[in-house]
């Protein structure tokens, strides 16, 4: 980074500018042909060995006189263990890669902690506006200000624990909400009784009021012997008859809907 920028910062001329670019290429070059990281070497002495080894090859490729024997020299580190330059050069991959994303990290921590503390700005100057307000609205009212102060800051205290305890029961309770049903056509009546709708009304099944009497109602054995076959008396299953008859299910009312 501070190769790559330098001529930024200290405002260098045009020459200094290309020499740097042609610094920087080469350094380049050696990192591609022969690159350690410290963990390869025993000692910190070994590994500084090495810095100033590749500042030496680095300068050497700049010097266009040394250039040749330099390049060879490169050459020769670059056979000596190619395989040792990959893996490093894969784990400076890694690195710069993992700075990428912690740096991309913080930046959007930043702009999320930035948009916090707007909104939490935000809520407070609407705070402040409501309790304005309501101040204003007590003491238009008839309470002195510092009454209505005061009642305001109790409302605010109490505020927290009416939430929790309101919170809780929404929790624990259940709440109905009726919901509309389906609308009436507007030409069906309310309510209609029926003989009134039987020749208008669907025939799915008639009510044993409009039935014909039956033969063996006439018949006492007959009768008897149907009713005990049903598992009743005369009387009950008189009984039985006379409430479909003349009950509610009978006379087939159409409610109104709700």
């Amino acid at each position: 980074f501070f190769f790559e920028n330098r001529a930024l910062y200290l405002g260098m001329s045009r020459d200094e500018e290309r020499w740097l670019a042609l610094e920087r290429d080469y350094r380049r070059q050696v990192r591609k042909a022969y690159y350690r990281r410290e963990e390869d070497f025993a000692t910190l002495v070994q590994y500084n060995d090495y810095l100033e080894e590749v500042e030496e090859i680095v300068a050497g490729l700049v010097d266009e006189k040394q250039r040749p024997a330099t390049r060879a020299r490169l050459d020769k580190l670059r056979a000596a263990d190619p395989s040792l330059t990959a893996h490093n050069r894969a784990r400076l991959d890694e690195d710069r890669n993992a700075m990428s994303a912690a740096v991309e990290a913080e930046r959007r921590e930043a702009q999320q902690r930035a948009a916090q503390r707007l909104q939490e700005a935000k809520e407070a100057a609407e705070e402040e506006a409501r309790a304005k307000a309501e101040l204003q609205d007590e003491v238009a009212a008839g309470k002195t200000v510092a009454d209505a102060q005061a009642e305001l800051e109790r409302r605010r205290a109490a505020a927290p624990a009416a939430a929790a305890a309101g919170a809780a029961a929404a929790g624990k309770s259940y709440s109905y909400v009726p919901t509309a049903g389906p609308a009436r056509p507007a030409d069906v009546p309310r309510a209609q009784p029926l003989h009134e709708q039987r020749e208008e009304a669907p025939k799915l099944m008639t009510a044993s009021a409009f039935l014909p009497r039956e033969a063996y109602e006439d018949a006492p054995a007959e009768m008897s012997a149907i009713c005990r076959a049903g598992g009743h008396s005369e009387k009950i299953w008189r009984q039985r008859y006379e409430q479909e008859a003349f009950g509610a299910t009978g006379l087939w009312f159409e409610l109104p809907a709700a």
